[in-house]
Protein backbone atom coordinates (compact mmCIF):
# COMPACT_ATOMS: atom_id res chain seq x y z
CA UNK A 1 0.00 0.00 0.00
CA UNK A 2 2.58 2.09 1.08
CA UNK A 3 3.47 2.40 -3.24
CA UNK A 4 0.92 4.13 -4.50
CA UNK A 5 0.15 7.27 -5.06
CA UNK A 6 -2.69 9.71 -4.89
CA UNK A 7 -5.71 10.39 -3.10
CA UNK A 8 -7.65 7.84 -0.89
CA UNK A 9 -9.81 7.04 -3.39
CA UNK A 10 -8.09 7.34 -6.52
CA UNK A 11 -4.81 5.53 -6.11
CA UNK A 12 -2.22 4.94 -8.61
CA UNK A 13 0.19 1.98 -9.12
CA UNK A 14 3.88 3.90 -10.36
CA UNK A 15 5.13 2.48 -13.12
CA UNK A 16 8.58 2.51 -11.34
CA UNK A 17 6.99 0.06 -8.90
CA UNK A 18 5.64 -1.96 -12.14
CA UNK A 19 8.84 -2.16 -13.40
CA UNK A 20 10.49 -3.43 -10.38
CA UNK A 21 7.81 -5.92 -9.57
CA UNK A 22 8.57 -9.67 -9.94
CA UNK A 23 6.14 -12.18 -10.90
CA UNK A 24 6.77 -15.48 -11.62
CA UNK A 25 6.36 -17.04 -14.99
CA UNK A 26 5.73 -21.05 -15.43
CA UNK A 27 7.93 -22.98 -17.78
CA UNK A 28 6.34 -23.68 -21.59
CA UNK A 29 6.46 -27.63 -19.92
CA UNK A 30 3.97 -26.16 -16.87
CA UNK A 31 1.93 -24.13 -19.46
CA UNK A 32 1.29 -27.17 -21.52
CA UNK A 33 -0.05 -29.45 -18.95
CA UNK A 34 -2.02 -26.83 -17.33
CA UNK A 35 -3.54 -26.16 -20.56
CA UNK A 36 -4.05 -30.02 -20.99
CA UNK A 37 -5.67 -30.48 -17.67
CA UNK A 38 -8.07 -27.62 -18.33
CA UNK A 39 -9.00 -28.94 -21.67
CA UNK A 40 -10.29 -31.94 -20.27
CA UNK A 41 -11.93 -30.52 -17.60
CA UNK A 42 -13.81 -28.45 -20.38
CA UNK A 43 -14.71 -31.39 -22.43
CA UNK A 44 -15.97 -33.17 -19.29
CA UNK A 45 -18.29 -30.33 -18.62
CA UNK A 46 -19.54 -29.79 -21.74
CA UNK A 47 -19.97 -33.67 -22.05
CA UNK A 48 -21.83 -33.42 -18.39
CA UNK A 49 -24.13 -30.67 -19.68
CA UNK A 50 -25.32 -32.22 -22.75
CA UNK A 51 -25.71 -35.56 -20.56
CA UNK A 52 -27.93 -33.12 -18.49
CA UNK A 53 -29.92 -31.98 -21.17
CA UNK A 54 -30.85 -35.55 -22.40
CA UNK A 55 -32.09 -36.44 -18.99
CA UNK A 56 -34.31 -33.52 -18.35
CA UNK A 57 -35.42 -34.49 -22.32
CA UNK A 58 -36.37 -37.41 -20.96
CA UNK A 59 -38.16 -36.46 -17.65
CA UNK A 60 -40.34 -34.35 -19.31
CA UNK A 61 -41.06 -37.09 -21.88
CA UNK A 62 -41.86 -39.37 -19.06
CA UNK A 63 -44.13 -36.26 -17.29
CA UNK A 64 -46.13 -35.99 -20.81
CA UNK A 65 -46.62 -39.65 -20.98
CA UNK A 66 -47.45 -40.21 -16.97
CA UNK A 67 -50.22 -37.00 -17.26
CA UNK A 68 -51.80 -37.87 -20.49
CA UNK A 69 -52.35 -41.73 -19.66
CA UNK A 70 -49.66 -43.24 -21.97
CA UNK A 71 -47.40 -44.34 -19.55
CA UNK A 72 -49.78 -47.02 -18.08
CA UNK A 73 -52.54 -47.62 -21.14
CA UNK A 74 -51.02 -51.13 -21.84
CA UNK A 75 -50.92 -51.68 -17.99
CA UNK A 76 -54.20 -51.00 -17.74
CA UNK A 77 -55.98 -52.68 -20.76
CA UNK A 78 -53.82 -56.08 -19.59
CA UNK A 79 -55.52 -55.70 -15.94
CA UNK A 80 -58.68 -54.15 -16.80
CA UNK A 81 -61.13 -56.81 -15.05
CA UNK A 82 -59.26 -56.64 -12.05
CA UNK A 83 -59.51 -52.71 -12.18
CA UNK A 84 -63.58 -52.95 -12.91
CA UNK A 85 -63.81 -55.56 -10.31
CA UNK A 86 -61.84 -53.16 -7.83
CA UNK A 87 -64.18 -50.28 -8.82
CA UNK A 88 -66.96 -52.15 -7.61
CA UNK A 89 -66.47 -53.25 -4.63
CA UNK A 90 -65.58 -49.42 -3.46
CA UNK A 91 -68.55 -48.53 -4.94
CA UNK A 92 -70.02 -51.02 -3.03
CA UNK A 93 -67.92 -50.36 0.34
CA UNK A 94 -68.89 -46.13 0.06
CA UNK A 95 -72.89 -47.10 -0.46
CA UNK A 96 -72.73 -45.80 -3.97
CA UNK A 97 -74.64 -46.70 -6.87
CA UNK A 98 -72.66 -49.62 -8.96
CA UNK A 99 -73.37 -49.27 -12.55
CA UNK A 100 -74.61 -52.32 -14.60
CA UNK A 101 -71.56 -52.96 -16.01
CA UNK A 102 -69.67 -53.72 -12.54
CA UNK A 103 -72.74 -55.59 -11.33
CA UNK A 104 -71.08 -58.72 -13.11
CA UNK A 105 -67.60 -58.85 -11.54
CA UNK A 106 -69.14 -57.91 -7.98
Amino acid sequence: MSAFTGSAGQQRVPTEFLRKFWLPVPSSTDLQKFSSVIRHLLACQIEAEHAADKLEAQFQLLLQHAFSGQLTAKWREGHMQELLAEMAQQAHALNLPVPKELEVLS
